[in-house]
């Protein structure tokens, strides 16, 4: 709760956000690691190395996932795992999970959250994904904080300074503003993204980018509306 509440722009909404704590007491402790061959017998069938990937951590008992929420109403879900080791993920509009006990925790459940609340994009291009070419070029991406600029006008074209060359050059001076960086969505080439680091790119909590801010913003307003 802290993490979520210290972090912006969540932080702005303290008088917004309720949290509901569910307990849910599995025989064992902690999520499966497939690829160790270590498997726990837990209520939600946590497992690292989902889709072949080490870090990956998430589940697909969607069921035991909706069984457990339905104790308490909620907007979204989040799953914290008892772990030390890294790892998260995050579904739109279905839930969030991170590892509860490791260093970069509340970088996790941050990002993380970008993922399942608020449907932000990777920005981030040069880690081991899951899939390839998941972008295509020649389609507007729907993450708001992502473009092939197919339709840049639909994304952050209003939150730029007058002037800023698209795409935008990475160096110290366009850093410190909004631009059109290429690189992101597990693209080198051809996905952009809006700055040169961001909470959604680089293992940095509490560091949205602007637009990831916009974008937050909207979804809280729309739930507590």
């Amino acid at each position: 709760m802290n993490w979520i509440l210290a972090a912006s722009p969540f932080d702005e909404f303290k008088d917004k956000i309720n949290f509901r704590a569910v307990m849910a007491p599995s025989v064992d402790s902690g999520p499966d690691f497939p690829h160790k061959g270590i498997i726990k017998n837990t209520v939600l069938n946590s497992s690292f190395n989902t889709f072949g990937i080490e870090r990956y951590l998430t589940t697909l008992t969607y069921h035991a996932v909706m069984d457990l929420a339905s104790n308490s109403y909620a907007d979204h879900v989040i799953i914290l795992i008892n772990t030390n080791e890294y790892g998260g993920g995050g579904f739109y509009n279905f839930f969030t999970l991170s590892a509860s006990r490791n260093s970069y925790s509340n970088y996790l459940v941050q990002h993380e959250l970008g993922h399942g609340l608020c449907g932000l994009g990777d920005e981030y291009y040069t880690s081991d994904v899951a899939v390839e070419d998941f972008y295509n070029f020649n389609v507007e991406p729907w993450e708001p904080n992502l473009t092939t600029l197919v339709d840049f006008s639909s994304k952050w074209d209003s939150l730029l300074e007058k002037g800023t060359a698209i795409p935008t050059p990475v160096n110290k001076e366009n850093c410190k503003k909004i631009g059109v960086f290429e690189g992101g969505g597990y693209s080198a080439k051809g996905v952009f993204r809006p700055a040169c680091e961001c909470t959604m790119k680089s293992v940095r909590y509490n560091d949205f980018c602007e637009v990831c801010k916009v974008s937050t913003r909207k979804i809280i307003r729309w739930y507590s509306r």
